[in-house]
């Protein structure tokens, strides 16, 4: 056994404790920041945070919004009379439905497996306990328990506690709807297939019967919970940072800057360093304090990276802004490429972040497609799934198009796509395959 001595030269790179945070720092949205900044500066004695008040935001929004009441948005926001006195607050899916329980005449242990049973509901308003479980579980008759739950089953909203989809849609029915109620029963599976005349022929019924049924039962809920608050936790809601207006004509991009700009260097600590303190007190202090200046220089660069990359953005869409154009092909490395950044930083600055203009509020990463070759140049998906739905618009509904037939129609316009993708895009668009979108009788 020789024992060697070699060098090798290599390249690597060492992410530093303040370089992950910084890298953190700019892939949070505007709430997350906030949040992170409060906690930061209960946390951090330099650190003084005060984020914007809600009062204010929603003071500013309704000056946007009704220009015509001027005099009454001049007008304080006070305590006594603030907004948030006429809101009210979120009542949970089981809140109404003990409140709807409480009001039946029941023994004690029925109201015990009453309270058992809506509290065993799921987010979409069904009951997947077994009930043989749930009577084992409460030492009872399972006898007891149906009769508890048929009570909840006339609950609003109707269909909740139901064990399946069929009773639920069933539940949602009227007593006398008999062929409503046998087109559930016997024919879910029909209806998904779009078997028609299967349905028809076995309820012995007319075509435009049957689509009248079936139209019925379309409008039923499939999921009674889904309109209801089912937790108490708060609910993620999104917050536009950067808002795109039209100004004489041009396009005018500007950051949101409540978080930095009410970030502030807590002076009281910041003078302490000039007095005659012990040296443990002056480590930690002057920690503290590179760790402040880290963070502002870190807030900082994400505004600034921030506000590069949207009007970058901007700039190449401008058409979609101004007009009522689809997007054009871009990707995050064109992006990149002419901001001299790299990807990953365009990728973590588009993270989450959102964008409101005229026309609504958008993810910063919608306005990003690959694009397809055409015969004149390239287009971007956008383009081709607009042109998707105009050419399923105006089909005919009696022979509805196959996506091979789209497909054909797409590729006569000079774009080169395949079968595949126009499936792929009439799908995430929503869109029923051909055998599904025909229609009866002009129907």
């Amino acid at each position: 056994m020789d024992l060697n001595l070699k060098l090798n030269q290599s390249q690597q790179l060492n992410l530093t404790t303040e370089l992950i945070q910084a890298i953190g720092i700019m892939e949070l949205n505007l709430v997350e920041l906030e949040d992170f900044l409060m906690r930061e500066s209960e946390e951090n004695i330099y650190v003084d945070y005060k984020p914007k008040s809600e009062d204010d935001r929603v003071v500013k929004f309704l000056k946007e919004n009704r220009k015509d009441r001027e005099d009454f948005y001049e007008a304080p926001v006070d305590e006594e009379n603030s907004y948030e006195k006429y809101v009210s607050s979120e009542v949970l899916l089981v809140d109404i439905l003990m409140e709807q329980l409480n009001t039946l005449k029941l023994t004690e242990s029925e109201r015990i497996i009453g309270t058992f049973l809506v509290e065993n509901i799921d987010d979409d308003g069904y009951l997947k306990l077994n009930l043989n479980e749930a009577a084992d579980m409460l030492n009872v008759d399972v006898h007891d328990v149906f009769y508890i739950l048929k009570k909840i089953w006339t609950f609003e909203p109707r269909g909740i506690g139901a064990r399946n989809l069929k009773e639920c849609l069933i539940l949602q029915t009227e007593e006398n709807g008999k062929v409503l109620r046998a087109i559930i029963e016997n024919h879910l599976e029909d209806i998904s297939k779009n078997r028609i005349n299967k349905i028809a022929k076995s309820l012995n019924i007319s075509i435009e019967d049957t689509l009248y049924y079936i139209e019925e039962v379309k409008k039923l809920n499939p999921k009674p919970g889904s309109g209801y608050v089912t937790s108490s936790e708060p609910t993620p809601y999104i917050r536009p940072e950067i808002f795109v207006n039209i100004v004489d004509g041009e396009l005018v991009v500007e950051i949101e800057e409540s978080s930095s700009s009410n970030v502030t260097i807590n002076k009281y600590y910041l003078n302490m360093l000039e007095t005659d303190i012990d040296e443990d007190t002056r480590n930690y202090l002057n920690t503290k304090l590179s760790r402040t200046m880290f963070l502002l220089k870190s807030i900082e660069q994400r505004r600034e990276n921030i506000s590069k990359v949207s009007n970058e953005l901007v700039n190449r869409q401008k058409d979609f802004f101004l007009k009522d154009s689809s997007l054009k092909p871009m990707t995050l490395k064109d992006i990149a490429d002419t901001l001299g950044i790299s990807e990953s930083t365009v990728s973590r600055v588009t993270k989450n972040k959102y964008l409101q203009c005229k026309k609504g509020v958008f993810p910063l990463k919608y306005f990003f497609s690959t694009s397809i070759g055409t015969k004149d140049g390239k287009v971007s998906r956008d383009y081709i799934e607009k042109i998707i739905i105009d050419i399923i618009d105006e089909e005919d509904k009696s022979k509805p198009l196959s996506d091979q037939s789209i497909t054909d129609i797409v590729n006569k316009k000079g774009i080169n796509i395949n079968r595949r993708t126009v499936a792929k895009y009439r799908s995430e668009l929503n869109i029923a395959s051909a055998s599904f979108r025909r229609r009866f009788d002009g129907i």
